[in-house]
């Protein structure tokens, strides 16, 4: 059996049933952390808001046989409700809590977490808490997750936010990597406020503290032509920082409302798409957002303020704030440029895809010129640039300030960056329009072939430890964390004050844990030791 295969049979309780019968009553494993490890992060995300006069409702989401509500229940708190569906686990955990005289401050229900309604009605938890069980949900490609942890975290995650009071937390603990995570959390049917902690010691875990976001689920929007290149180029972009010198000037931003889609991370970077003069009155569509509504609100300003019809859309990658709009309304008779996968997957079934094969050009006759589109793999295998009279559309081959690390292979990545500024050079390619960043920058026409040496610089920096130890300390507070932005920029050639909030971010808690530092090495071992030896049900386990 494969590991994958091995990590589908997470999601049912007969494998957790076989796997509690044979502890004969004693325990299987502490999963993921202890309940000393935790202390501190219940410290300061549930004991402070939630102490145990308050009697908060305290709901363990695939529980397991973990020590954890005990250990709670040492520390005063008697409103507890663990839930399983291997009926050996409940039976085994109920009779022990019984016999520790616990009965009166744990209960026990034999419940699949992806179908609570039955035994917990909507609004009654005050804390929820997962330690891997979230986890034991997902296999296959974390960059494109198969249907089945899409539909079974989905589910979960609903189930999670409808027991949850309106001002109750979700604490998530995890192994895996929060770029991955966090889109799995913006599930339809969810509207999280996710707030980020890199847990400390040994073991490389995450902890995330979700709130269900009281406020409306909306973003700007803007919409402009792109300045300072010489071809004919709109951009519509989404979310960003809020900083007054990185927000779009003179341009009046439309308000969406994201609905039941969701508000995806990466909207905190900035999304932009891009429109390419195509004929006099048609353009083709670079990337189409993080959601079908912002896709069809972009599509209406290109409609409102240009008159303009879509010919094509290329999408630069597979990665879900490229593609998520593809299926728009304004989009479904829209033919597809891109890689053959991406091709078959988001292709229109009436003809006029364009399919391309790793390393193939195709041309295109645009209003301005001939425009050049290509495979680039640095970021991702089905990268695919687009290159127009001295200017190119990269997707996130290219990033504004600093690179999204896909592996702990920081060479490999900067060969395949070397091999996309070698085609950018022979595409005489003098300015680069990333996908990510700073609102003002992008429709500025800001970025030069500068940016791929930072990119570089960067990849550089990461590839050797003690230089990624130096700029990769977690700050604490504003001065901190200016400082750490001005350090990092020295280091790969950019200012400080370039590399916005959400950048910075990315850096610390993903990047850094990526690369070769000690606590890196270990949470991907630990990572793949808790998938091996059964982090477990499809959906639980502590």
């Amino acid at each position: 059996m494969s590991e994958d295969e091995e990590n589908e049979r997470l999601a049912y309780a007969d494998y957790w049933d076989d796997r509690y019968a044979q502890t004969e009553g004693g325990q299987l494993h502490e999963w993921f952390r202890s309940f000393k490890d935790l202390n501190e992060f219940f410290g300061r995300h549930f004991y402070e808001t939630y102490p145990p006069s308050a009697a908060p409702r305290i709901l363990h989401l695939g529980s397991g046989d973990s020590t954890i509500p005990q250990d709670l229940a040492d520390k005063g708190y008697g409103n507890q409700l663990c839930v399983d569906f291997s009926a050996v686990v409940v039976e085994t955990m109920s009779k022990r809590h019984a016999d520790l005289g616990l009965s009166d401050k744990i209960q026990w229900e034999k419940v699949d977490v992806r179908q609570m309604e039955e035994k917990i009605p909507d609004a009654s938890v005050d804390v929820a808490f997962d330690k891997g069980t979230l986890d034991a949900m997902i296999h296959g490609s974390p960059w494109s997750p198969p249907e089945d942890t899409i539909a079974n975290t989905g589910k979960y995650l609903r189930e999670v936010s409808r027991v949850l009071k309106p001002h109750g937390v979700f604490l998530y603990v995890t192994f895996r990597q929060p770029h991955f995570i966090k889109p799995l959390l913006m599930c339809e049917g969810t509207n999280w406020d996710v707030e980020l902690e890199v847990l400390g010691a040994s073991g490389g875990s995450f902890g995330m503290l979700s709130k269900r976001q009281q406020q409306q689920n909306q973003v700007d929007i803007f919409f402009g032509r792109i300045q300072n290149v010489a071809a004919e180029i709109y951009g519509c972009y989404a979310g960003g920082s809020s900083d007054a010198d990185k927000i779009p000037q003179g341009i009046q931003p439309t308000t969406v409302n994201l609905g039941n889609e969701g508000f995806d991370p990466n909207l905190d970077l900035g999304v932009m798409v891009y429109y390419v003069k195509a004929s006099p009155n048609s353009v083709f569509m670079f990337d189409t957002s993080t959601a079908e509504v912002l896709a069809d609100s972009c599509n209406q300003q290109l409609q409102q303020q240009t008159g303009f019809a879509i010919d094509k859309v290329i999408l630069s990658h597979e990665h879900g704030d490229h593609v998520a709009g593809r299926n728009a309304n304004s989009l479904k008779q829209v033919p597809v440029v891109a890689q053959e996968t991406l091709v078959q997957q988001f292709g229109v079934s009436g003809g006029g895809n364009v399919a391309l094969g790793p390393g193939e050009f195709q041309t295109f006759t645009m209003q301005d010129g001939t425009m050049n589109v290509t495979n680039v793999q640095a970021h991702t295998e089905l990268g695919t640039v687009a290159m127009i009279n001295g200017v190119a559309l990269m997707g996130d081959e290219l990033e504004s300030t600093l690179n999204f690390l896909v592996s702990r292979n920081t060479q490999k990545q900067s060969s395949q960056l070397q091999r996309s500024d070698d085609i950018l050079a022979q595409n005489s390619i003098v300015k680069v329009l990333p996908a990510h960043g700073s609102g003002a920058a992008l429709f500025g026409g800001q970025f030069d072939l500068q940016l791929s040496q930072s990119n570089q610089q960067y990849l550089r920096l990461m590839a050797t430890t003690d230089a990624a130890r130096s700029v990769c300390a977690q700050p604490r507070g504003r001065q901190q964390t200016a400082q750490a932005k001005a350090r990092l920029g020295q280091s790969i050639g950019v200012q400080g004050t370039d590399i916005t909030d959400a950048y910075f971010a990315t850096h610390v808690n993903e990047n850094c844990r990526t690369v070769g530092a000690a606590g890196a090495r270990q949470a991907k071992k630990g990572q793949k030791q808790a998938v091996v030896n059964g982090n477990r049900q499809g959906g639980q386990r502590q």
